[in-house]
Order: structure tokens, then sequence, then C-alpha cells
């Protein structure tokens, strides 16, 4: 994922998750649009996990994702919770993480059509 990043123009400061999710913290270059950059990164790294690997099951990503701003004086702060995948979900699951974090940040969602 770092590597498709660097070739879209931006900059994967880190890249972590848990089993059915990742979290990508990077810059993104002005002149591509959120969810370009995030479909392309999707599809070529669905594509590179599918060609490395030999199994009858295909990896997807999801449809949907979700993305966030964060300041450089809260970079730290996001890195860190991203190595913390593991323990951190160990006590909360991951929908209810993102419903928490859709509720923070006010904004508007349709439950039914999170989790397609």
């Amino acid at each position: 994922m770092a590597g498709i990043c660097k070739n879209l123009g931006g900059h994967a400061v880190k890249i972590g998750g848990y089993f059915d999710h990742a979290h990508v913290l990077v810059r993104i270059p002005a002149k591509i649009a959120v969810a370009d950059f995030v479909r392309i990164l999707k599809s070529n790294t669905s594509k590179h996990i599918n060609e490395s690997r030999d199994t009858a099951l295909k990896f997807h990503c999801q449809d949907g994702y979700g993305a966030f701003t964060v300041s450089r004086s809260q970079e730290a702060e996001v890195v860190g919770y991203i190595e913390g995948q593991l323990q951190h979900h160990a006590k909360r699951d991951f929908k209810s993480e993102f419903l928490s974090l859709l509720s923070q940040h006010h904004i508007e969602f349709d439950e039914r059509n999170l989790w397609e």
C-alpha cells in the first residue's frame, strides 16, 4: 500500500489495521480527489494481493470507506492509534468504533447503507 501511495504522488505516514479493515494515514496530493486516491489504492492493493498469492479465494476490499482529515499536530496520536489496533479491537469492534467516529464528527449517515 505504501508503494501504491508513493506511485500516486502521496506519502504513507502509517499503514496498519486489524483483520477486517485497514487504517492508512497518508498525505494525498492536492491534484487527486480523495475518492479517486482511495479507489486506486484499494483496487491496486487487491490486484497486488491476488497476483502475489496462490489461493482459490480472491481478496477484495469492501466497497465503502471512511476518510477523515488529520492535522499535523495530531499525527503522532493517529500513528499510535494505528499501531495499537490489536489491543484496541480486543476491547471494541470495528462497527461500533466507526459509528462512534461518525457521530463524534457530526457526520450524517443511514446505518442501513453502511455495511453493504
